[in-house]
């Protein structure tokens, strides 16, 4: 007990703020089940996407049901009843494009769900109210952002960690975007497994591609002659047969899916 007439001090205890972190559920899997017993050669059917390129040449050519651009890096300004946007613009021989956001007395969140499981781009995989919703409201098709797009740079910073930060403690972004570049690949299962080493943020939409190694889907990629139609490190597997859904559901797929 301390004296009396004495006070009694406690020590000081540091306080320790949290900081904000980013929540990853990552997995990995290596699709090296083989085909169910009795359906050997049964073709299975991958959507596979990627961020499209920044130079049309890098992606072979251009899409053909790309929509128009509405300019060439030309900055506009576009304005709704809630928000008013400073500018965005196209990225010449691209579909790539960039938009400038700030918060706003009425709406001050991005309202982006967002998966960077592959370390490099932010992935769009929802949009809800707020900023960007407003934003695509009242801007041409070409330069929306929506789900499937990447997030490439966010105020010229390009590191995942850097984005992530200034993307919770900014005011104001110009978010660098990529729509994204889609397509199909059948693969015939035989004895051998399809080779992929798959990884996915549990909360996702899609399978992260870590590697292609062996199996279905390198002979797959040595019969095909230009690079934007292989299946690619860090390529997303969004479908399987046609059917979206979540990882797990993605996994199953191509380990059950028998037509």
């Amino acid at each position: 007990k301390p004296r009396r007439g004495l006070k009694h001090a406690r020590p000081a205890r540091r306080v320790r703020r949290p900081r904000a972190r980013v929540r990853l559920m990552f997995w990995t899997c290596c699709c090296d089940d083989g085909p169910a017993a009795g359906a050997p050669g049964v073709p299975t059917q991958v959507q596979v996407s990627r961020a499209f390129a920044a130079d049309a040449t890098a992606a072979n050519e251009p899409r053909e049901d790309s929509p128009p651009r509405p300019c060439d890096d030309t900055w506009l300004q576009c304005e709704s009843d809630l928000a008013r946007f400073d500018s965005f613009r196209s990225i010449s021989s691209s579909a790539q494009f960039e938009a400038i956001l700030a918060k706003q007395r009425l709406l001050k969140s991005l309202g982006l769900v967002l998966d960077n499981s592959d370390g490099q781009t932010l992935l769009v995989t929802e949009v809800r109210e707020g900023l960007v919703h407003e934003y695509n409201e009242v801007v041409p098709e070409a330069v929306r952002i929506l789900p499937g797009c990447f997030i490439l740079m966010v105020n010229n910073l390009h590191i995942m960690r850097d984005m992530v930060d200034a993307l919770r403690r900014e005011r104001r972004w110009m978010l660098r975007v990529a729509p994204p570049e889609e397509h199909s690949v059948t693969l015939k299962r035989g004895e051998e497994s399809l080779g992929l080493d798959l990884s996915y943020n549990a909360d996702g939409r899609c399978l992260l591609v870590q590697g292609v190694a062996g199996g279905t889907a390198e002979k797959y990629n040595e019969t095909v002659s230009k690079e934007g139609l292989k299946i690619l490190p860090l390529d997303r597997i969004v479908e399987v047969n046609g059917v979206s859904g979540t990882p797990i559901d993605l996994l199953r797929l191509l380990r059950d899916e028998q037509s």
